[in-house]
């Protein structure tokens, strides 16, 4: 039975008749077996992990932001959206307010072979137009700060629409 037809088997509920077909028809020992379901279950974990110290490090760079660029003694009042909503902060990392002034940040570390494109620039446009509408009495601005460069088309886009942006801020406050 080809892998195909055995997964929608399983999609259609038959994983019994799969797990009874393949205890009946696999030549592997019970050590075998056991031993890539141990490997199958690491790597399940260590994916988790990557993922998760990956998020962490985006935490550490939009607090690094926030306190470089807003907690400079300049009264800036700093709401970590990005930390705090995770995927549902609509793009917005840091929302700096001061008087009737807020800036939409935007903070994206990659790695350096990495390259921003527009589609980054077009959220960071759009997130910060919606926050224009909802608060019609403030100035709302918006950067884009990140570790590695922006393309030359969202450079271009960028300058067209308004959206600051900062290449190449990196993390030294971290490094040792």
């Amino acid at each position: 039975m080809k892998f195909r037809h055995r997964y929608r088997l399983a999609r259609k509920g038959y994983l019994k008749f799969i797990v009874a077909w393949l205890e009946e028809n696999d030549p592997r020992t019970e050590d075998q077996i056991n031993l890539a379901f141990n490997e199958f279950t690491t790597r399940k974990k260590l994916r988790r992990a990557k993922t998760s110290s990956i998020a962490r490090i985006g935490d550490e760079y939009e607090r690094y932001v926030a306190e470089q660029y807003f907690n400079a003694g300049d009264d800036w009042t700093v709401e970590h959206s990005g930390e705090n909503l995770r995927l549902n902060d609509l793009g917005r990392d840091l929302i700096a307010t001061r008087n009737d002034e807020t800036v939409i940040v935007q903070c994206k570390y990659w790695a350096a072979p990495k390259v921003i494109h527009e589609r980054h620039v077009f959220q960071l446009f759009g997130t910060t137009y919606l926050y224009r509408l909802e608060h019609p009495n403030e100035q709302v601005l918006c950067l884009l700060i990140t570790s590695t460069v922006l393309s030359d088309t969202a450079k271009n886009i960028a300058k067209k629409l308004g959206v600051e942006y900062k290449e190449k801020v990196n993390l030294e406050r971290f490094v040792a």
